[in-house]
């Protein structure tokens, strides 16, 4: 029996956390190229171990896989593995001799401080078109494809907590794709600090005959977010992060204000679980959504 057969029940099982989509994404792209064509009995140690060893040579945009995105490859392997071994498909799993790959937590992500932000964004406000979505990725911590897929409609007063708030419900990937957002928990809404807000809506001003179901970014591209923010780390001699480096800064700063819970910040980040947020931020652990935007605001106004 080949593994071709085991990988599609596996997903249709749900077996291991995450999200469908992904699931696919790592299994078409990393695991099945590799081993849909064998016996599952053919599947020894040895060959798994020189999977792994190309798997962690290739490349995405430059750079090595992360560890944590080696761990979720293995992990959809082993999940046919096991998903095989209980149906006496297979004896045992090859991984019982062989240690995963990857890591299961990140090392903690390197973060601006709002002095380090208002440096960097002296000068990425003169790249006005990105600058709008670095000001929504560390003041109200969106993650990039959040920001990519905000529209005019997702914008509104949310009378609940005196502000205005912004509903994330669509996300863009790097291959411009625009779809639901990562899981059902990234669904949710955030308020927005007054400053930002005003920046937004003054944005949206300068764009022509902006509907409300357009995308408000349509026009930047992942790779046009990367060489902005590369360029104006580089002119300000700021820490060189990632651009999701800017959410985790907005999550330090919130968590450390000792406004929010870690509970509240899970919900606010669209974390699916507080452990999540607590495995994360654990080391700045210290109430509600207008708590949050107002602390944000007077940091943002300083500036």
């Amino acid at each position: 029996m080949v593994f071709d057969e085991y990988w599609a029940a596996t997903i249709a099982k749900g077996i291991k956390a995450g999200t469908q989509e992904t699931k696919l994404n790592m299994l078409e792209q990393h695991i099945l190229p590799y081993f849909k064509d064998l016996e599952l009995t053919a599947i020894t140690a040895a060959v798994i171990k020189q999977w792994q060893e190309e798997v962690q040579q290739k490349e995405r945009r430059g750079k090595k896989f992360t560890p944590t995105y080696l761990h979720s490859i293995q992990s959809q392997l082993n999940a046919v593995l096991n998903y095989a071994v209980r149906k006496k498909s297979l004896p045992f799993s090859p991984m019982v001799d062989l240690k995963n790959m990857g890591e299961k937590n990140a090392a903690p992500r390197e973060i601006w401080t709002p002095d380090e932000y208002a440096r960097f964004a002296q000068y990425a406000k003169t790249r006005p078109e990105t600058f709008m979505l670095f000001e929504l990725y560390y003041w109200v911590g969106l993650r990039r494809g959040e920001g990519l897929g905000l529209r005019p409609v997702d914008i509104q007063y949310d009378a609940r907590v005196g502000k205005t708030a912004i509903t994330i419900a669509t996300s863009v990937d790097a291959k411009k794709r625009v779809g639901d957002t990562k899981t059902a928990s990234s669904y949710r809404t955030v308020a927005l600090p007054q400053t930002v807000a005003e920046e937004l809506t003054e944005y949206m001003s300068h764009q022509y005959d902006l509907k409300p179901t357009d995308r408000i970014f349509s026009d930047i591209t992942v790779s046009h977010l990367y060489r902005d923010v590369e360029w104006a780390i580089e002119q300000s001699g700021v820490p060189k992060i990632c651009i999701h480096g800017m959410r985790h800064s907005w999550a330090t700063n919130i968590i450390s204000s000792g406004e929010v819970t870690a509970t509240d910040a899970a919900r606010l980040m669209g974390h699916a679980s507080q452990q999540t947020t607590l495995r994360t931020y654990a080391h700045i652990l210290p109430t509600t959504q207008a708590a949050a935007a107002d602390y944000m605001d007077a940091m943002r106004s300083k500036f």
